[in-house]
């Protein structure tokens, strides 16, 4: 089954020195033929560009209830992906960085509702920026999948250098409660390989565990594809390979070979295998203002996720959920039309000044769209009607 995707950016450029090629069929007058042209645009007035669908918005958007925050005994509730944030957690003080431990541990739950793919997020995260990725974050990432919810980890710089692992973490989203942990120790290093023999059989590249398994036979003939999948699983929970599943295929890679890496998150459910992932040290050492711990929206449409968290523990210290614990919530309980919904908004802007300089610029708001992404929605009745730029 295909992904729901979408992506958002955001771009401006102010001014911008264009060469043109000019061919020699065609008649410009007082340029030689063949002869490049530099033209310089400074935007402090419409360049009176051409343009085709580049200020859409939805006829007919959807109606976004953020609904999460606290409850005795838990925190938790419905978290839709949405452009507008969204957020609820407790303050850091002070703030941390990537050269500081944290860790975070308790018991989450994940409900199944009638959403598309949805996502939010649980961990440590700067309120006041987000995105569609996480700023200045290390956090649980949970997917909404049907009858299981995925668990990866996402952490970002504050110059928006990401990382993230996949890893083979569900639990059922029948309302039942796990346990979960997530640790981060700022001095970590590498670990080693200890299997030879499958490190050489791996590359930088996506392999299949049935090419990898065609090569590991080469010299160990009798080793069966379920004995190579234990090896693979104990170097991904090292974070010496990345797991990915993509296009009904699982592949298999090796992971940040030739970087030097320093500090690592670790992540547990229900007591099992810890998986772990390292970052860069160039990454560790980027500014980076984690300020608060709690739940956050990831900002793309569509879908929503419900999960609660209980028996919280935040760097040591038992969170006391059987009272209201007075955490900030902007968003968190709200209803709202999303008019940002599958949103073309960008061209020229006399009034910004994003990209530098004084006001006039060109760019904004692009989404990627299409036609099998609205069939999908429509499917599902996620959504009743929107437009859809193709």
């Amino acid at each position: 089954m295909k992904s729901l995707r979408s992506l958002v950016v955001a771009a401006v450029f102010a001014g911008v020195c264009v060469l043109l090629l000019v061919s020699g069929g065609r008649s410009v007058p007082a340029v030689e033929s063949g002869a490049l042209l530099l033209k310089t645009e400074h935007f402090d007035r419409d360049p009176g560009w051409d343009w085709s669908n580049n200020r859409v918005e939805a006829s007919d958007p959807p109606t976004v209830t953020q609904d999460f925050g606290w409850s005795p005994g838990r925190i938790g509730g419905t978290v839709w992906k949405s452009t507008t944030p969204a957020w609820y957690g407790m303050p850091l003080k002070p703030p941390l960085s990537f050269k500081d431990g944290f860790s975070a541990s308790g018991k989450i739950s994940v409900t199944r509702e009638s959403f598309e793919k949805g996502i939010g997020y649980l961990g440590f995260f700067n309120h006041e920026r987000q995105g569609w990725r996480p700023w200045s974050s290390m956090a649980l990432r949970l997917v909404n999948a049907g009858d299981k919810a995925f668990i990866y980890v996402d952490y970002m710089t504050g110059k928006w250098n990401a990382g993230a692992a996949e890893m083979e973490l569900t639990i059922p989203t029948d309302g039942s409660e796990h346990t979960r942990r997530l640790t981060y120790d700022p001095n970590a290093t590498r670990a080693s390989w200890s299997d030879t023999r499958l490190r050489a059989c791996l590359t930088t590249g996506r392999q299949t565990a049935e090419e990898i398994l065609a090569k590991a036979q080469q010299a160990e003939s009798e080793l069966t594809r379920d004995a190579l999948e234990q090896r693979l699983k104990a170097a991904l929970e090292k974070g010496l390979v990345r797991f990915l599943a993509r296009h009904r295929k699982q592949f298999w890679l090796l992971k940040q070979e030739k970087e030097t890496l320093k500090g690592a998150v670790t992540v547990q459910v229900d007591g099992g295998p810890e998986f772990r992932s390292y970052l860069s040290a160039d990454m560790r050492n980027q500014p980076v203002v984690p300020d608060r711990f709690g739940i956050f929206n990831v900002q793309l449409y569509h879908g929503a996720v419900k999960f609660f968290v209980s028996d919280l523990t935040v760097n040591g210290r038992k969170i006391d959920l059987s009272k209201d614990p007075g955490w900030e919530g902007p968003g968190n309980r709200a209803t709202f039309v999303e008019r940002d919904f599958q949103r073309q908004n960008f061209g020229y802007s006399p009034d910004t000044a994003f990209a530098g300089g004084q006001k006039g610029e060109i760019g904004g708001q692009f989404y990627n769209a299409d036609a099998y992404i609205e069939r999908r929605l429509r499917s599902r009745d996620c959504v009743r009607r929107r437009d859809v730029v193709s």
